[in-house]
């Protein structure tokens, strides 16, 4: 059993290199290197990727539930600790980090949907100039939201389908 289990891994990891493989050549330099390009690419070995998977499913069905259980238990290790180590880390670390907590996250949100809602004339201005000059965009837009969120009520609420016409801008 433990042969097997080892030639599944073998073979998972020679699949996994000629994965690498095809994206160093869908990355390269040459002539057919265009965004469609690089999507088919990436499409075609992930097919290969689900396809050769299913085979394993088919041969090896129970090594490969008890790789994918070891995988869900490895996972849900990771969140736990994650979240041990968000409950120890200090406001200091998690500025250096850049890590957010979702309340802070959120006043970050509401405060840019206040400056949509209040300040559309300055966000022009903001976006037109981060063509030319991005560091000095990216200041005024800091100082606006700075701006927004200690003008913002505590009870604010954005208008409703904000949310949606950020997504769509997004795209």
């Amino acid at each position: 059993m433990k042969t097997r289990m080892m030639s599944i891994l073998a073979v998972a990891g020679i699949l996994s290199a000629a994965i690498g493989v095809a994206a160093k050549e869908a990355k390269s330099d040459g002539p057919d290197n265009t965004p469609k390009v690089a999507r088919r690419t990436r499409a075609r070995t992930q097919t290969k990727a689900k396809k050769f998977k299913n085979y394993l499913l088919e041969k090896y069905p129970e090594e490969m539930k008890e790789i994918e259980g070891e995988q869900k238990q490895l996972q849900e290790k990771r969140r736990t600790l994650f979240k041990k180590a968000m409950e120890e880390i200090s406001d200091t670390d998690r500025e250096k980090l850049g890590i957010d907590s979702r309340r802070e996250a959120a006043a970050k949100h509401r405060a840019a949907a206040y400056a949509r809602e209040k300040y559309p004339e300055e966000l022009k201005g903001i976006k037109e100039l981060w063509k030319s000059n991005k560091k000095e965009a990216s200041e005024k837009m800091r100082d606006l939201l700075d701006k927004a969120a200690k003008e913002m009520p505590a009870d604010w609420k954005p208008e409703k389908g904000v949310q949606k016409r950020w997504r769509k801008n997004k795209k």
